[in-house]
């Protein structure tokens, strides 16, 4: 069961992510399995700021 406070992020029909409030009210996106296979590791799909790795 998904958490509420997470969202899927998509990209261009991609689902590229999830993006979760932690406890402490700070934000993570943790890139797809998907995402890095179609824009691979290291690439920045969604901002120059956000690298695509593996443990985002």
């Amino acid at each position: 069961m998904r958490n509420s406070d997470e969202l899927d992020v998509w990209l261009y029909g991609t689902r590229t992510g999830t993006l979760a409030r932690l406890r402490n009210g700070a934000l993570r996106l943790r890139f797809t399995d998907d995402a890095l296979d179609r824009w691979g590791e290291r690439s920045r799909p969604l901002s120059l700021w956000l690298r695509a790795d593996r443990f985002s």
